[in-house]
């Protein structure tokens, strides 16, 4: 995975966890087909993880990009 800096990537948090990432920082390029999963991580231990079987289909279309 490449590494990313604050300025490769924008978050916000109130009720819903948003974030912005530049497809560098993913390893894809648009249209592409991935599939990810999300973790939240407390005191260095995993506290959430989505999906908790298997990952989650990402498909890098048009209004995705658009963000």
């Amino acid at each position: 995975m490449p590494n990313a800096t604050v300025e490769d990537a924008q978050m916000a948090f109130q009720r819903i966890f948003e974030a912005r990432l530049d497809y560098s920082i993913l390893g894809a390029a648009p249209y592409e087909q991935m599939s990810l999963q999300v973790s939240v991580w407390v005191n260095g231990l995993p506290l959430q993880v989505l999906s908790q079987e298997g990952w989650l289909p990402l498909e890098l279309t048009e209004d995705l990009m658009s963000w």
